[in-house]
């Protein structure tokens, strides 16, 4: 029994920090909306800036014993891999191709400008990847990212998440920009099929597939939409302002 009551304590002195902290955001500049999304590395909130008048992300966290206050851009329509492979909720039909294109010449404009700046992102997948609203995209979650000394360096850290990593990185080998371009290559087949192209029940199954270059090709599919089609004889793709 008196443990139980310490836990109680405990949860409501937590609790109470909280609430103090959220009063103290909410005094200094930004009002706090509601919960978007909790992780090991803290949790993240919309706010109100009412400095500014718009609506951005605040996320709290910790680093090197250090508390990291961030505030980010905020985009209403969440990930894209709720978007294109949760069925449950989505839509079940294929994406039109002018929106596959709209939204990978973007992430291929993203991806010039950070490695442009000596940047690996390292962790590019559907689940790293924002709406910022139903035709504009935006390429987030830079926390394994590196930044190299010069645009002919290396890096050597295995890190990433297993559907999206290169074979280099699986093989343990030294890396550079061209691992973000596989990444890259791995949301744009699942933008088309809605499925991983490198399926596998485990971490090992998943890796094997990646080195072996096993998937099933994009074969027998015809992608429509209004103004845009595509076939194995021929390509056809509607003009639109970015």
């Amino acid at each position: 029994m008196h443990t139980q009551q310490q836990q109680q304590q405990q949860q409501q002195q937590q609790q109470q920090q909280q609430q103090q902290q959220q009063q103290l955001l909410l005094h200094n500049r930004y009002q706090i909306l509601a919960l978007v999304g909790e992780g090991s590395f803290g949790a993240v909130y919309s706010c109100r800036d009412n400095t500014e008048s718009e609506t951005v992300c605040y996320k709290r966290t910790h680093c090197n014993d250090h508390e990291l206050h961030i505030v980010m851009e905020y985009a209403p329509h969440g990930d894209l891999q709720t978007r294109v492979l949760d069925k449950r909720i989505g839509q079940v039909d294929y994406l039109p191709e002018s929106q596959v294109l709209r939204w990978f010449i973007q992430l291929c404009l993203a991806i010039n400008f950070i490695h442009g700046n000596n940047i690996i992102h390292r962790d590019i997948k559907l689940k790293n990847i924002l709406q910022a609203s139903d035709s504009v995209v935006k390429l987030s979650d830079f926390g394994v990212s590196k930044i190299l000394s010069t645009a002919s360096n290396e890096a050597s850290t295995c890190t990433g998440s297993a559907h999206y990593m290169s074979p280099e990185i699986l093989s343990r080998e030294r890396y550079n920009y061209k691992t973000d371009i596989w990444s890259l290559g791995v949301v744009l087949y699942e933008m088309l099929t809605k499925k991983h192209p490198f399926p596998g029940r485990t971490g090992e199954e998943i890796a094997r597939n990646i080195k072996a270059g096993k998937y099933e090709p994009i074969r027998g599919k015809v992608f429509e939409c209004p103004g845009a089609m595509y076939d194995e004889h021929e390509s056809k793709v509607e003009t639109f302002n970015l």
